[in-house]
């Protein structure tokens, strides 16, 4: 069996279609498994042993569409829901096109997977599982998994000897969500970092990126603790790489954090109490995770009601600082004084 996985959305979207591609090849040794995605992500496939062929979506067009047609996929799974590559996959010729119902265009599917992913009531990875039924694949495998290659290896490697980091307890910090959802106060990730820098004598590695340069000029202007900023011009194996030399990775809700994840690099992350930034939905999947969430009762399913809410700057995490830092350190203890 030839199957298509199409998944064009961001980082973290794709990290958790991974389980999907893998469940897929181990189905059945002979199966081909193509993935249609973003140019953007595209790297993150490198070196992967399931995946026979790499298509990347820029627009809807026939030349796309004829390289698509000429592998002969029995199916496609499309698990990001957007008319334009419903069309694509229309027009490519696959008999077998599986996607998510009620959505206007679903007549361009021959199988609509009914999900009511709003609800939150499970993980998208296992949203996108869902979806194997319907080409006959009951035995999942859960695991995520990227493959570094040597040449991304060795750029950490090198990395870290250049800024003399070895022999340090390392955690990675990831300041922004690039907006996609509510960011943890500087001021209380201040404080976090603070106190781990003291009891363990830990390092820190900033990620930098030209979209979130005011919130990287944030923190690292008032940071006491040691640290060291990436390059900005890193492309997404060479930082995931050196996310892997880390013993910690500290974020918000966003796409470092499921590599991080998928790298079985411990994390904490900070997520918004919005309804539909839910961690039961978006959080890490599997591995060693941390997730804290605002204890409050957020009025806002869709978008945070800013100063109009009586619970606003929630992601300042005052209401309790020491408990939270508790829980944080129970959870970072084992993780330095074992390892």
């Amino acid at each position: 069996m030839k199957v298509l996985i199409c998944e064009t959305d961001r980082i973290g979207d794709l990290i958790l279609t991974l389980p999907v591609i893998k469940s897929v090849k181990m189905a059945n040794p002979i199966n081909s498994v193509g993935v249609l995605i973003s140019s953007y992500t595209s790297d993150l496939l490198k070196n992967n042993p399931y995946i026979s062929r790499v298509f990347t979506y820029s627009g809807c067009d026939k030349k796309l569409a004829d390289e698509i047609r000429q592998e002969n996929y029995d199916a496609a799974l499309i698990l990001f829901p957007k008319f334009d590559i419903a069309r694509l996959i229309f027009l490519s010729g696959i008999k077998k096109r599986i996607g998510l119902g009620f959505k206007w265009y679903q007549f361009l599917y021959t199988k609509t997977v009914i999900q009511h992913r709003s609800r939150i009531k499970k993980h998208q990875a296992e949203y996108n599982l869902d979806f194997l039924a319907e080409i006959g694949i009951h035995k999942f495998y859960k695991d995520l998994e990227i493959f570094l290659s040597q040449n991304d290896i060795s750029f950490a490697d090198d990395f870290l000897k250049s800024n003399s980091l070895g022999g340090y307890n390392i955690i990675c910090v990831h300041p922004s969500s690039g907006y996609s959802s509510l960011n943890v106060s500087t001021k209380f990730l201040l404080l976090v970092m603070s106190d781990l820098s003291k009891r363990y004598n830990a390092k820190f590695i900033i990620t930098n990126s030209a979209r979130d340069k005011r919130d990287l000029e944030m923190l690292t202007s008032r940071l006491k603790s040691d640290f060291v900023i990436t390059p900005d011009n890193l492309d997404i194996m060479q930082l995931a790489a050196v996310i892997s030399k880390c013993k910690l990775f500290i974020s918000n809700s966003t796409g470092p954090l499921h590599i991080a994840s998928a790298l079985k690099v411990p994390t904490i992350s900070f997520y918004s109490p919005v309804f539909v930034h839910s961690p039961k939905r978006w959080g890490p999947y599997q591995h060693r995770n941390l997730i804290l969430v605002p204890d409050v009762k957020c009025p806002a399913n869709f978008k945070c009601k800013g100063e109009s809410c009586e619970n606003y700057n929630c992601m300042d995490f005052s209401h309790d600082p020491e408990k939270i830092n508790q829980i944080i350190d129970d959870f970072v203890k084992p993780i330095f004084v074992n390892n």
